[in-house]
């Protein structure tokens, strides 16, 4: 994978040059991207409320759902043919399904062990691990196919990370070509 700098204007607009940029391949289809600018409000540490057992895996899990965005906000289109999209969905399936099933398990968890008598608990909870893994596989996976969005200081440029080769070097190339034409020609 690669990453490119382009224009925000061309960004926003979705005026890229017409190759997916997961692919590389000629398309028209685009996918807007919806990118927190600044401080995004993510689960950061709190991936450690994993250690506290079934009462910190229920708070991560809660987090998790309840996350609310603010600050800024950059929506950017870019090309994106429909293999890749539909890998995307499929993705984020899986990682909703990975997420109801650790919550699920958690709530076992908790509920075997505050009422039952013995270490049925330990069922649930084993299943919670495999499922909290999976969260984390499939979070994993679906980052690898989305394309990285990030405005630089400037607020003139976006990097578009995690894109093929051919579409990096297409708006380089489409960059070049602006700046071509406007420098004088002598």
């Amino acid at each position: 994978m690669a990453s490119v700098t382009v224009f925000v204007d061309d960004a926003v607009r979705g005026t890229l040059p017409h190759v997916c940029a997961k692919e590389g391949t000629p398309t028209a289809d685009r996918l807007r991207i919806h990118s927190d600018v600044g401080d995004p409000t993510g689960l950061g540490v709190g991936w450690l409320l994993l250690l506290l057992g079934p009462v910190g895996w229920l708070g991560l899990a809660l987090m998790a759902t309840a996350r609310v965005r603010t600050g800024e906000h950059l929506v950017v289109e870019v090309p994106y043919g429909e293999p890749s999209y539909q890998r995307l969905l499929r993705a984020r399936r899986v990682r909703q399904r990975a997420v109801a099933a650790a919550v699920l398990l958690a709530v076992a968890t908790i509920f075997l062990a505050t009422s039952a008598e013995g270490a049925w608990w330990a069922l649930p909870a084993v299943g919670l691990v495999v499922s909290v893994v999976a969260v984390l596989r499939a979070d994993a996976r679906l980052n690898d196919l989305r394309v990285g969005v990030r405005l630089d200081a400037s607020r003139r440029w976006v990097e578009l990370a995690r894109v093929h080769p051919a579409f990096a070097l297409a708006c380089e190339e489409q960059l070049r070509d602006r700046d071509v034409r406007r420098s004088p020609h002598t």
